[in-house]
């Protein structure tokens, strides 16, 4: 059963002038790849979030010489983040290691794309709500965020994809069938049938 949203689909209108990442900052977010990527990327890119990579993180991004366009501005407040989201042209996730993603899950929720790595389970998680390109390669990663910028149309495509993405993650659509398995359960209804069809 998948992690489920504790917030409502809610998409933004992705008008803001700025690419998005956030979450904690250490190093299998795959942080080190994304600032070597923006130095291909001529857009800005806002890092939110804080963790005990922040420090060498921001003495990358001066040694990289994209500090003109990537803004670190650490801890940001709950209703700041989901400001954020919805405004972000889209969203950029170039994990290392990630089992669900669950910033992507919230991300999609907010109607917005991703451009994620393949790592682990985040394609998966994406689903048809964004861009999948390898783990570790910035100029890939580069690519796929200059194409999705240059393309206003098919960021938008996405946009409504990630939104409908984002319903597979609804309490509403997976709290009844759990509900229905427990009962059978409990009752001694619950056959091999059944686990068939769940699993």
């Amino acid at each position: 059963m998948p992690s489920c949203l504790s917030t409502p689909i809610d998409p933004g209108k992705g008008d803001g002038d700025f690419i998005l990442s956030l979450g904690r900052l250490v190093r299998t977010k795959g942080l080190d790849c994304l600032v070597e990527a923006m130095r291909d990327v001529d857009h800005r890119l806002v890092i939110c979030g804080r963790g005990p990579d922040a420090r060498r993180l921001g003495k990358e991004i001066r040694r990289a010489g994209v500090s003109d366009r990537v803004e670190m501005r650490g801890h940001v407040s709950e209703e700041e983040k989901r400001e954020l989201m919805g405004s972000c042209r889209f969203f950029v996730m170039p994990s290392v290691f990630e089992s669900l993603g669950l910033a992507a899950v919230e991300m999609l929720a907010r109607g917005r794309p991703v451009v994620c790595s393949d790592a682990d389970g985040l394609p998966e998680t994406v689903g048809e709500g964004g861009v999948v390109v390898p783990k570790g390669d910035p100029k890939a990663l580069a690519g796929a965020m200059n194409a999705l910028w240059d393309d206003r149309g098919r960021c938008e495509e996405l946009a409504a994809k990630a939104a409908e993405r984002a319903r597979f993650y609804d309490w509403g659509i997976h709290l009844p069938k759990i509900e229905e398995v427990y009962s059978k359960a409990v009752s001694g209804e619950y056959s091999e049938a059944d686990a068939h069809r769940a699993g």
